[in-house]
């Protein structure tokens, strides 16, 4: 509610056009305002997703040109106009939140999408597909995502930019996708989606992994007092429930040449495996979260239903508990 209103105050002071079309402000408080907006923009869109509901900034209402790739000292006040900006190689603050808006207003279209009254046409969904993995191949390498081994000498907060890019890239992948993960199984139309449903899951509980790692003692973020919000985001509980729909709906089909080729990209083990380490990570938080402890229960269960092993090793201990009540009591 509040994120409503400071929108809605936004509009009323035009943020929500670019600065260029009013002489009156300044160049340097047209390129601040730019970059306000480019932050209102990314709240509005994280907070509607959270919470469910049609994000209240749409595209076709604003005009406000994204911030330059700029560092602080290449502004002052009394410019008369902005600087080239810097190339997009450059590590500057603001290039992260630059990246990070075009990545949201990827997102924002597929939101629009899922929220529409009326299913879009399944050549829309690979149209927004084509246009997210190509916004996503701008980035420049510094925030591509690297194994944290190649990280060693890299600050933290360029670790977690790449982390919260990465996140956004796969979780919209999953949101766009996920209605034809179960079509996909059958249908040979949707075995695109459902192969980047399963893909995007499992990179995004790589993310949380990684994450996990990253935040132990004597790592790269272990002096991030809020790195364990980060880890136990929904983002997360998303993408473990597409992985154990599929899996479980897989096993009771049964195996199709269409199932081969997802096992052949994401073994069924390793996707088990993932879906371990994500239970683990919600089940130490369980003291710290409600949401963590719902979600490290509901893996619990489907590990156990997933995993025929685990299921056995169930069974002969609950066998053994019988048996020893039994012998207890006489019986």
């Amino acid at each position: 509610m509040i994120l409503g209103m400071i929108v809605r105050v936004a509009m009323r002071l035009g943020y929500h056009r670019d600065a260029s079309h009013y002489p009156s402000i300044s160049i340097f408080d047209g390129e601040m305002r730019r970059r306000t907006w480019a932050m209102i923009f990314q709240f509005d869109l994280e907070t509607s997703v959270a919470v469910g509901l049609p994000r209240m900034i749409r595209d076709d209402e604003t005009d406000t040109a994204e911030p330059r790739n700029l560092l602080d000292a290449d502004l002052q006040e009394g410019m008369t106009e902005l600087p080239h900006p810097r190339p997009s190689n450059d590590v500057t603050p603001i290039a992260y939140a630059m990246f990070k808006t075009r990545m949201s207003r990827q997102l924002g279209l597929i939101i629009d999408q899922i929220n529409a009254v009326t299913p879009a046409p399944y050549h829309e969904i690979m149209r927004l597909d084509t246009q997210l993995v190509a916004t996503h191949a701008t980035l420049p390498p510094y925030l591509n995502l690297r194994p944290l081994r190649l990280s060693l000498a890299d600050r933290a907060d360029l670790i977690l930019r790449r982390f919260s890019l990465e996140e956004c890239f796969q979780k919209s992948r999953c949101i766009l996708h996920r209605k034809y993960l179960i079509p996909g199984q059958t249908n040979p139309l949707y075995h695109y989606s459902r192969t980047a449903s399963i893909d995007a899951a499992m990179k995004l509980l790589a993310v949380q992994i990684s994450m996990y790692e990253a935040s132990q003692p004597g790592s790269q973020l272990a002096d991030e007092s809020w790195r364990m919000g980060a880890i136990m985001s929904p983002d997360f509980a998303l993408a473990a429930i597409i992985l154990c729909l599929d899996l479980d709906w897989a096993s009771r089909v049964g195996n199709t040449h269409l199932d081969n080729e997802v096992e052949k990209l994401w073994p069924r083990a390793v996707r088990l495996q993932n879906l371990k380490g994500s239970h683990d990570i919600w089940a130490e938080a369980r003291q710290k979260s409600k949401f963590a402890a719902k979600a490290a229960e509901v893996l619990r269960v489907m590990l156990i239903r997933l995993n025929p092993m685990t299921r056995q090793n169930n069974s002969a201990k609950q066998v053994e508990i019988t048996v020893a009540v039994s012998q207890r009591s006489g019986t």
